[in-house]
């Protein structure tokens, strides 16, 4: 049946400004004419198909919903799109399809058409300049091959854009964007601009190098500029650059080949309160005067440690500062390797970096590959939340080959390079917790990979926080035997220690006859705490064993094992809590952002 003969409109388009209620441009029910011959049968069915969506669109203006004032239900539809995540494509169209009214009311309201994601399609950009009547618009560009249209379709309304986010650029679609970003902008505030990194093409005579090298952006053009977010581009500074007037600053990339113009870029940043920089290589002179942002709010610092060592010795670090740091490098680097961020912090980081000195609660996350620490420091003043630092670094161990002769180096059957070190030897999963042996930290909480608890100096790194008190570790992967943590736990002056995921039984596939929970794991911590109260440290306040059940058929004693254990701690525990789960959890507790 052909279903475009059940549209009123003329050329069988639904127009949102034609539409009224309560039918929504559908024919009201009198209009409908019954009767004919069964040689009218087709003819009438379209009519009684008329009738029966006219029905509908009379029983949906009953529904609860639709009783609403258009004015509240723009609101939540507004609401809804609020909802999409950066850099996604919205799911809010989809509210034109549910009914006439709701297309009625979403096609006709031009403020929710400001906000334009461009992804596979252009057809919700081309929709939107059109419904948002003259408004401000802002435009985010998802998909790189949709860069080219997307900025010819955008040219004649440059003048209403107050946010443009090209978030994948292409080399062969640069000069789109450089063109673009030629034209003056004047109420624009919001510019993100980042070029991918060169892994899919060829460096030639038609792409020279990654990223543009000069893109002036001068206040003139971009008066109201505020945010500006840039990879692979350099923006060079001077007098009429916007650098003055951005509130918020990321670079990204390796453009900037000169520190010193770099440097010069972050004098003019005063007003900046949100500050993001990536740089290739440093360069600091040792008798520079240093940097200072008297506005700076939040700082993230990401690149190679000599990158991250000197921005550390150029830039004033107010006490008031959330901080990131991730740090990178070269498999080859044996400082990194050896010191990891320890190498690029100051000699008197504790007192140039306060919020080292001032961290109370830190959260780690122990991999193969990383070490990840999220601290928090209390509040510098009663009107902010506490503040936080965020360090993620590599874990890197020497290979077979290095410092050795080529007919000494060993490789593995694929020719690849092993390691020439043992993890378990070396230690250096969370070695860098002694960053904070100056810190109050009193909480402690470690996410540690099964495969790594056996590579941590766990004596080194809890001793070196002497006021610890809250102590939670978990084992991600079911460790075999927490006695290696346990035994290291400073007892004599902790009040609250949780163990969580480490094996209760032994694995069902695996031929673990040493493995025994209440012959050996719990007398152990029992003589520990035994131990701790002899010395004058009295009851722990808090005592937390949540493990796992690898064996099915020792899952059927659980009881007794609780039981068991609530009888050796009842005198040594003031709350104990003891539980045993099946099955695979979440991967970690914590998750850094």
């Amino acid at each position: 049946m052909d279903t475009s003969s059940m549209l009123p409109d003329d050329e069988g388009i639904l127009c949102a400004e034609r539409l009224q209620g309560p039918y929504y441009g559908l024919p009201s029910l009198d209009s409908v004419d019954l009767g004919g011959s069964d040689s009218q049968l087709l003819v009438r069915m379209d009519d009684l198909c008329n009738k029966f969506l006219s029905i509908s669109a009379l029983v949906n203006t009953r529904a609860p919903v639709n009783r609403l004032p258009n004015e509240i239900l723009l609101q939540i539809f507004l609401a809804v799109q609020a909802g999409t995540e950066e850099g996604t494509a919205p799911d809010w169209p989809a509210v034109l399809l549910v009914c006439r009214r709701w297309f009625a009311v979403a096609a006709t309201a031009p403020h929710l058409w400001r906000e334009l994601v461009v992804g596979k399609s252009l057809n919700l950009l081309r929709t939107g300049l059109v419904r948002s009547k003259g408004l401000t618009i802002g435009v985010s560009v998802i998909k790189r091959d949709a860069v080219p249209e997307a900025a010819t379709t955008i040219l004649p309304h440059l003048h209403r854009l107050h946010s443009l986010s090209i978030s994948s650029i292409h080399q062969r679609h640069k000069v789109h964007v450089a063109s673009l970003l030629q034209h003056p902008m004047p109420v624009l505030e919001r510019l993100t601009a980042i070029i991918e990194s060169p892994t899919t093409w060829v460096v030639n005579t038609e792409n020279p190098s990654l990223g543009i090298r000069r893109m002036p952006l001068r206040v003139d053009k971009f008066p109201k500029l505020r945010s500006l977010t840039a990879e692979n581009i350099v923006i060079p500074p001077g007098p009429d650059a916007v650098y003055k007037q951005l509130t918020v600053l990321h670079l990204w990339g390796t453009q900037i080949r000169d520190y010193a113009m770099f440097v010069d870029i972050l004098r003019s940043c005063r007003n900046v309160e949100d500050l993001g920089l990536e740089l290739g290589r440093g360069g600091v002179d040792p008798n520079m005067e240093k940097v200072v942002m008297p506005r700076l709010r939040a700082v993230q610092l990401r690149g190679w440690r000599w990158f991250l060592r000197d921005i550390l010795q150029t830039i004033v670090i107010p006490a008031t500062v959330d901080m990131s740091i991730e740090l990178g490098g070269p498999e080859h680097d044996a400082v990194l390797r050896e010191q990891s961020i320890s190498a690029i912090l100051p000699p008197d980081y504790q007192t140039v970096l306060p919020i080292f000195s001032s961290v109370t609660e830190v959260h780690a996350q122990a991999r193969a590959s990383e070490d990840v620490l999220v601290a928090y420091a209390p509040s510098a003043n009663s009107q902010s939340e506490r503040r936080r630092l965020s360090l993620r670094m590599p874990i890197i161990h020497r290979l077979r080959g290095e410092g050795l002769e080529p007919w000494e180096a060993l490789a593995g059957p694929e020719g690849e390079a092993q390691a020439a070190e043992d993890p378990r030897e070396v230690a250096r999963s969370l070695r860098q917790l002694t960053i904070f042996s100056a810190a109050p930290v009193s909480t402690l909480h470690i996410d540690i990979e099964a495969r790594q608890e056996e590579c941590v100096d766990w004596g080194l790194v809890l001793g070196s926080l002497p006021l610890l008190r809250d102590v939670t570790i978990t084992a991600q992967g079911h460790a075999p035997d927490p006695r290696g943590v346990l035994g290291a736990l400073p007892w004599q002056r902790l009040r609250v220690v949780r163990v969580r995921r480490f094996r209760a039984t032994p694995d069902t596939y695996e031929d673990d006859h040493l493995f025994d929970l209440i012959g050996r794991t719990l007398p152990f911590v029992a003589v520990c705490l035994v131990d701790r109260a002899q010395k004058g440290g009295g009851k722990l306040e808090e005592l937390v064993l949540d493990l796992d059940c690898l064996d099915e058929q020792q899952w059927a004693e659980v009881e007794v094992r609780t039981r068991a254990a609530r009888k050796i701690f009842a005198d040594l525990v003031g709350e104990f809590e003891y539980r045993e789960q099946q099955g695979w959890r979440d991967v970690f507790t914590y998750k850094d952002s």
